[in-house]
């Protein structure tokens, strides 16, 4: 007999998981399709801009894009990258393609001993629409800390192309 009377609760997450990879990330606004209130005086709380505001918060890696004057900034948290091979960046037209794996640090652990797992792990992927057409012959990314920041030169001539191109990563 378990004595843990959180037990049958263990396995919630993975099946909210489970649930957003068939029927996608909006899964259960879809299903209930309740109007979502604007509470502006909330937007400083990421837990009030993302549920009120309808922003989806359970895709992964998460990302914040922004623009200078001369470029697109794309900023993602992957903690736990060892190397470019671990990681893919991928532009083509105006869409980045960020794609890759973590491994399990704990693989040899059954997932029945875990009591609580919040750290993903395993396969990723995102795909970005970029705001302005981009130069291929100017991208760069870099991975410091966990932290993957890619740098996109607009392109001033909107000569953006079709074919897919590969952007290089540093790892510091």
């Amino acid at each position: 007999m378990n004595d843990n009377p959180f037990e049958p609760l263990k396995n919630l997450g993975h099946m909210t998981e489970q649930l957003r990879q068939v029927f996608g990330d909006d899964f259960v606004s879809k299903l209930i399709q309740i109007p979502q209130p604007n509470f502006p005086m909330m937007n400083h709380i990421p837990f009030g801009s993302d549920i009120f505001n309808g922003q989806k918060t359970n895709q992964w890696p998460r990302i914040d894009v922004f623009h200078t004057r001369s470029e697109v900034v794309v900023v993602s948290e992957i903690p736990g990258l060892q190397s470019e091979s671990d990681v893919n960046l991928y532009v083509e037209g105006r869409q980045l393609k960020i794609s890759g794996s973590l491994p399990s640090r704990y693989g040899h652990i059954g997932r029945d001993r875990f009591i609580l797992s919040e750290i993903r792990y395993g396969a990723f992927e995102r795909a970005v629409n970029l705001p302005f057409p981009i130069r291929s012959d100017r991208m760069k990314a870099r991975y410091r800390q966990g932290i993957l920041e890619v740098r996109l030169l607009k392109d001033q001539n909107d000569q953006s192309w079709k074919k897919g191109q590969h952007v290089p990563i540093l790892f510091e």
